[in-house]
């Protein structure tokens, strides 16, 4: 009997020093997550909300504040996170899809991977996102076979295991990492990349326009297309405008060409000659305060040509 009271003891102080950890190291962007639930509680049948959502091309791109002045019949919601794929976007636009009001969502093109980055992990609890993270898990897992079920449980308890492996030790060197920790628009004054290399261009279309398109990511896509309903939901994509290595390229643009005009941005060649400037980047795959304006102005001439048919 007191063998196992000892083990419970001990598993009740395991629960904690991850409770802990994972208090002192998850996102805490405190005026951002105040912000972020009175918007997504406050829905209604009469919201009209615009929602970003991407990985931090999108949170350090799209400024809201400059899209609900230009645009007073929308309110607009950044939701980049660093680190965020195709796959969470995905799953944060199903449950985006069932809340009250007219929705349109603005989605960053990127590759379908199932990692589960800090800030998505706490955006996730902080928008009370029903049997979150398990409803997650069964999102990624959906029309796998059993034993990709089983590869990908065993890769998310090894991400899990070393993400509170990683916390403890920032917690016991007091050296926590705070690149995960910022949600929504963060806006970046610096230009520390000299070159405009990385952004993509008219001829990349056409050289990557061939390429197989990718079958799970179309298949994922396809799903969510058919949710939209006209006048409540609907789905727009975004190419990003800049790139780190081809093998992006190779992935994105035949799934882009591929999607419906209705349900992608085309970048017009001179919206795409006037972005492409070195002094607008933060470094090579990120826009800085001057690329975020640009491209928010592009979104803001596209939105006010296409509204009238969402």
């Amino acid at each position: 009997m007191k063998e196992i009271f000892k083990w419970i003891c001990w598993a009740l102080f395991l629960v904690s020093l991850l409770e802990i950890v994972d208090w002192q190291t998850m996102p805490k962007d405190v005026k951002h997550e105040a912000i972020l639930k009175v918007s997504i509680s406050s829905l209604n049948e009469k919201s009209r909300t615009l929602f970003f959502l991407g990985s931090s091309r999108i949170m350090k791109g799209v400024n809201p504040q400059l899209l609900n002045d230009s645009l007073p019949n929308w309110n607009t919601i950044n939701l980049g996170m660093s680190g965020n794929s195709l796959a969470q976007n995905l799953f944060f636009a199903q449950f985006l899809s069932k809340q009250p009001g007219k929705k349109v969502l603005f989605i960053e093109l990127t590759k379908f991977k199932t990692d589960m980055p800090l800030s998505f992990s706490s955006t996730g609890k902080i928008l009370d996102i029903p049997n979150f993270p398990y409803s997650y898990y069964q999102y990624v897992n959906l029309n796998k076979g059993v034993k990709n079920k089983l590869e990908n449980t065993e890769k998310v308890f090894w991400d899990w295991l070393i993400r509170k492996q990683t916390g403890i030790k920032s917690l016991l060197s007091g050296e926590v990492d705070e690149s995960y920790k910022t949600i929504g628009f963060t806006p970046v004054y610096k230009s520390n990349y000299p070159f405009q290399d990385s952004f993509i261009n008219r001829n990349d279309m056409v050289e990557f326009s061939h390429n197989d398109v990718d079958l799970e990511t179309w298949e994922r896509l396809q799903e969510l297309l058919k949710l939209q309903k006209d006048g409540i939901f609907k789905l727009v994509f975004l190419m990003p405008l800049n790139y780190k290595t081809e093998d992006e390229l190779a992935l994105e643009i035949p799934i882009y060409k591929s999607l419906p005009f209705s349900s992608k941005w085309e970048y017009e060649d001179q919206f795409l000659k006037e972005i492409t400037n070195s002094s607008h980047l933060e470094d090579r795959n990120h826009l800085n305060y001057r690329g975020a304006m640009i491209y928010s102005q592009g979104l803001v001439k596209y939105i006010k040509a296409n509204e009238k048919n969402w």
